[in-house]
């Protein structure tokens, strides 16, 4: 190939990769940051191979923190959280490919170490599943792998692919629940258990990490059950686990908790400031502890954040502020869930590598060290698009955690669960329409944004208009429709459909890169 054709298939790629979503939003600085943290992922994502902890740019001559390898306590999952939302899903497939073939390892694992059937993987990793040292405790945490296959089940809740979820998702889930329901325990109390185990990096090293009934396990175990079960359903297939699983969730013991909220495992609440809030892992990534259940589940999630916060920051690391970003939205707290973000950019360098420490010390946390990984701000990216969609449970929720300054934004196709393409615009904090873009033909459910009861929804193919009504509008779709709602009570003359942007001066078009002064 010469210049002038290699030239051309790297403008037609990245034309192609830009067009398929895109936002704005009137904080210039964080919308330079998604679209630049959409280009790192795109970098590391094109071959084989999925993105370690550095992606491309390992420092020249030297080890590279943490051996430049892949970490399932976090790094992979905050690496590949954007894919998701952004419409960009083919970035993940170098993810679930190459764990793919390393499950025969993790189950070779499996029975070498506990003895029984299932799979198993260690934390720290080469690309090919061969363990690398790191802390013990993390190592043996039976949920690396659950986390991993929490992946695979994302990308099914996206795209409807029915194929991957039959051939990828649900083995590699089902491998997984395979090890906790060996591991639990039917104590006199008739509940199930988990004796031991620990909480991602919670006293690291010390035997102070161990403990029974892990908030992050039990959350786990209870999403793998409820999901399986929902597989076998759509695959139509017969599973001789499936009265176990069901088992399993009528009798798993309740999460450990007090007046702080969630515990870290029985006994243990939050004592001190934690850079890993895995003990609010049924809140986010896996949403099956929302503010939408009853009145007692949002009283341990608020006191479970006002623990959180009255314990610091001090212990947190630089990954940990857009990762309680998505926490904040997921909760509704639009202010914090920002503020975090903006506390994001202590921790990166002026070509926003994050570095991990509040290297320059601005007060963010207490350890000012230098050693770049990626992750931080992939996971970044997705709090940023959590502000303005989000589709867990199966729900469209549009600009759901704007901050309370921010007057206008604009998204462009960001991606729901069922296969959605979703796109509106808010002016004056006012939402002034939903397009939604159907491929697999679900039904669509999307809370009621506009500030009216009767909402109008147009099929764009073929201009048919009728009334939805209510808090949730809940419509048929056709495989290839699109819908689009406004209020009923507005013309479709009056509302722009055109896209949305900001005018930014010559300092906004571009904060990174080297300055001869540092920008932030």
């Amino acid at each position: 190939m010469n210049f002038e054709a290699l030239l051309e298939s790297h403008r037609e790629f990245w034309r192609s990769f830009w067009s398929k979503s895109f936002i704005a939003i009137p904080d210039s600085r964080l919308e330079n940051l998604f679209y630049v943290e959409l280009y790192k992922l795109a970098c590391c994502s094109m071959g084989k191979y999925p993105c370690p902890l550095q992606g491309l740019w390992s420092q020249d001559g030297v080890l590279p923190p943490w051996s430049g390898d892949y970490h399932l306590d976090m790094n992979v999952e905050e690496t590949y959280w954007p894919v998701y939302a952004s419409n960009h899903l083919e970035l993940g497939k170098p993810l679930y490919e190459q764990f793919w073939k390393n499950l025969p390892r993790f189950k070779q694992m499996c029975r070498e170490f506990f003895g029984f059937d299932g799979a198993w993987s260690r934390c720290e990793m080469a690309l090919d599943g061969t363990p690398i040292y790191g802390y013990w405790t993390t190592n043996f945490w039976p949920g690396n792998g659950a986390w991993l296959s929490h992946m695979y089940w994302l990308h099914w809740l996206y795209s409807q692919d029915r194929d991957f979820l039959r051939e990828r998702a649900y083995p590699m889930m089902r491998e997984f629940m395979k090890t906790y329901l060996n591991l639990l325990e039917l104590w006199n109390d008739g509940r199930y258990h988990i004796p031991l185990s620990n909480s991602p990096e919670w006293e690291e090293n010390r035997p102070e990490a161990w403990g029974s009934d892990t908030t992050c396990d039990l959350a786990f175990i209870r999403w793998l059950a409820t999901s399986l079960l929902e597989a076998v359903r759509i695959l139509n297939i017969e599973d001789p686990d499936v009265p176990r699983w069901r088992d399993v969730l009528e009798k798993l013991t309740d999460y450990p908790k007090d007046e702080s909220g969630l515990q870290i495992f029985r006994g243990q609440p939050l004592t001190h400031s934690h850079r890993h809030p895995s003990h609010l892992i049924p809140i986010h990534p896996l949403g099956i502890l929302n503010i939408e259940g009853g009145e007692e589940d949002r009283r341990i999630i608020y006191r479970s954040i006002e623990t959180l916060l009255l314990r610091g920051t001090g212990e947190w690391a630089g990954w940990s502020f857009p990762w309680m970003s998505i926490i904040a939205s997921r909760v509704k707290m639009p202010n914090m869930a920002w503020h975090m973000l903006q506390t994001y950019f202590y921790f990166i360098k002026p070509n926003t590598f994050h570095m991990n420490g509040d290297y320059r010390r601005f007060g963010a946390c207490a350890y000012a060290y230098q050693a770049m990984t990626l992750e931080a701000g992939f996971c970044a990216a997705t709090a940023i698009m959590e502000m303005l969609l989000q589709s867990w449970g199966g729900r469209i929720r549009v600009f759901p955690t704007i901050p309370e300054f921010w007057k206008d934004a604009y998204f462009h196709r960001l991606r729901a669960e069922g296969a959605f393409l979703v796109t509106s615009k808010l002016k004056d904090r006012i939402v002034e329409y939903v397009i939604i873009e159907s491929e697999a033909g679900n039904v669509c459910e999307v809370a009621n944004p506009f500030n009216e009861a009767e909402v109008s929804i147009i099929d764009m193919k073929t201009g048919k208009e009728r009334i939805l009504s209510g808090g949730i509008l809940k419509f048929e779709t056709e495989k290839g429709g699109a819908y689009l709602l406004k209020p009923s009570s507005k013309p479709l003359t009056e509302i722009d459909l055109t896209y949305m942007s900001f005018e930014r001066g010559p300092t906004e078009r571009n904060w990174f890169g080297v300055k001869k002064i540092p920008r932030f």
